[in-house]
């Protein structure tokens, strides 16, 4: 007996011997085999990630076209905001808090975009200064227009409304100069693309430059005064500089010739060429005489469809070069996948050879590895897929069950005392630790964790302790607990805090809606008297109320407590059964009759 075993121990070494040279052999070969691929398969790489990489910069790129054209277009509201009169100023301030919500979800994308990880540290500190200072300008531009707009319309100066527009002008300045960046971080991973970059960056310029020029005549308009000299120079200089960078577009083979952009360009041709400049010269016409055709709120309904193409040319233009650069893209990967290809089949081959030793003993071991990490995880029902054969491993699976199932048992008893900790026994609410738990987890942020709190205290509750009982006075508790929880639906959360005093948690910090509540709370209890259980009879309930709105978090949660707590204080000064707010500030509930 002794023999078979020793000989079975040397047949066991010389197999695990063996396993282990197998295992190097096959490790050797494949590492040589893997060199000589990724040698192979290095150019086929660096191509398909040069594609990526240009087609991230160009999605970086549009986003920042976007932000930039996103604060060019909310001039025209802020425009007519300023010059608005006393009736039509609050449609005014409903359109421009749109276009400032849609330039404002601009720039977070924007902001997103950058943060990709193709963008290198330097760059991105760097892109993130840009980008603080055209917030900055932007934010400076948007309190001069807000302040403009606040001056009653006799008032509003002609050179505070031209301040604010130069403010504007320059926020967009600011954007652009992320744009300059970009285009020339482009530049220096692949020149030619920085040509189309360009083209792009000269598109989204086009439409700024519409947009100044209805800018620059909106002030004459609004005082209803002749356009000045310099006016009129600036007018002409901006038409000269649109018309100039319009010619050098047209010139681009995309846009002409059966090119793909060819009818867009026709539309901008017709549309704001056309259309829109002509608005512009009646305007200009009207102010040399001093007798405008329109105000500025009809000029800017007009003027500002007539703007629309050049903005549609714009995204034509960065679509069409990102379809080109997608299908650069896709061609590097089917080369990288046609030669990623050929290295699998060699080492398919070569693993096939090798593939007996890892079913039988290697990937059982691997799964076992995998369930008990899952396991020492918390996952509670990990996959154990196909069972091995050999009798080790399926004891070691046995085991492995055996494990799950105590852990199971572990789990479940560790919910049922989480449950009894932050439950209280006598009413099933949640208890003081329970709330407190909840309110200090949560951000100190304004909106995110602005709550109203409600604290209500049973009226002469120790006399029914001492007429009735302490066994009464359990069944009033509950049945307090019960009616509080049953008015209150799906409203908030209720605790109770400790003796008769229960701790309702309303979301949103409505005080009205708090103190409407906390009334339907207390007709809940006054409905009807409750009935005593083994002590017999019935007994009216009534209750005290107190209500606070505040933050909840580490710092917000112990000052609201106090609140509420200073306000069920009143309600009892006050001669219980009735709602009370702190401070008083607001309306308060009065006891019903």
């Amino acid at each position: 007996m002794t023999k078979h075993r020793r000989d079975r121990r040397r047949r066991e070494a010389r197999a695990s011997s063996l396993d282990l040279l197998l295992s190097l052999s096959f490790a050797f070969i494949v590492l040589c085999l893997l060199g000589l691929t990724a040698s192979s398969l290095g150019p086929f790489w660096n191509a398909y990630t040069a594609a990526r990489s240009n087609l991230g910069e160009t999605a970086r790129l549009r986003a920042t076209f976007d932000a930039a054209n996103r604060v060019s277009a909310e001039r025209g509201p802020a425009n007519s905001l300023m010059t608005s009169s006393e009736e039509n100023i609050v449609s005014a301030r409903w359109r421009i808090v749109a276009a400032r919500d849609e330039t404002d979800r601009a720039l977070g994308e924007l902001v997103v975009a950058m943060r990709q990880p193709e963008t290198g540290d330097a760059e991105r500190r760097e892109l993130t200064k840009l980008m603080d200072a055209a917030r900055q300008a932007l934010l400076y531009g948007r309190n001069q227009i807000d302040r403009v707009a606040d001056m009653p319309g006799q008032h509003r100066p002609d050179a505070e409304i031209k301040r604010a527009i130069a403010q504007m002008f320059a926020a967009f300045d600011a954007i652009r100069e992320i744009s300059i960046r970009q285009i020339g971080v482009l530049g220096r991973r692949n020149p030619a693309l920085a040509s189309v970059a360009t083209v792009a960056s000269g598109a989204s310029d086009l439409r700024e430059y519409a947009g100044r020029l209805g800018s620059i005549i909106v002030p004459a308009i609004a005082r209803n005064e002749r356009l000045s000299p310099l006016e009129l120079e600036q007018v002409a200089r901006m038409q000269g500089r649109l018309h100039q960078l319009w010619d050098l577009l047209r010139g681009q083979s995309e846009f002409n010739g059966g090119g793909p952009l060819e009818a867009v360009a026709a539309k901008v041709e017709a549309v704001y060429f056309g259309t829109g400049q002509s608005l512009i010269a009646s305007m200009v016409v009207g102010g040399s005489l001093g007798s405008y055709p329109m105000s500025v709120g009809d000029l800017t309904r007009l003027y500002v469809p007539t703007m629309m193409p050049l903005e549609e040319l714009r995204e034509a233009y960065l679509a069409n070069m990102a379809n080109l650069l997608e299908r650069d893209e896709e061609a590097a990967f089917r080369r990288l996948c046609a030669a990623g290809a050929a290295a699998i089949v060699v080492l398919a081959c070569l693993a096939a050879l090798f593939a007996w030793l890892r079913l039988r003993v290697l990937r059982p071991l691997l799964q076992a590895r995998r369930i008990a990490l899952a396991l020492a995880s918390g996952e509670d029902s990990p996959d154990f897929g196909a069972r091995p054969r050999m009798l080790e491993l399926v004891r070691l699976f046995e085991a492995l069950a055996v494990l799950r199932h105590r852990l199971r048992e572990r789990a479940v008893t560790m919910a049922e005392l989480q449950k009894q900790a932050e439950t209280d026994g006598l009413t099933g609410v949640w208890n003081r630790r329970a709330l407190e738990r909840f309110a200090l987890v949560l951000p100190a942020g304004e909106e995110a964790a602005r709550f109203c709190l409600v604290i209500a205290d049973i009226d002469h509750f120790k006399s029914i302790n001492d007429t009735f009982g302490h066994q009464a006075g359990d069944d009033v508790l509950r049945s307090v607990a019960r009616r509080l929880a049953d008015s209150l639906g799906s409203k908030g959360v209720i605790a109770r805090l400790g003796g008769e005093e229960f701790a309702v948690l309303l979301p949103g910090g409505n005080v009205g809606d708090a103190l409407r509540t906390a009334e339907e709370m207390r007709a809940a209890l006054r409905s009807a008297p409750v009935p005593l259980g083994q002590a017999g009879g019935e007994v009216a309930v009534r209750a005290s109320f107190g209500v606070a709105a505040g933050l909840l978090g580490s710092s917000g949660w112990p000052r609201l407590l106090g609140a509420a707590d200073r306000a069920l204080y009143r309600a009892k000064a006050n001669g219980r059964d009735c709602v009370r707010l702190d401070g008083g500030d607001m309306e308060e509930m009065p006891s019903a009759a």
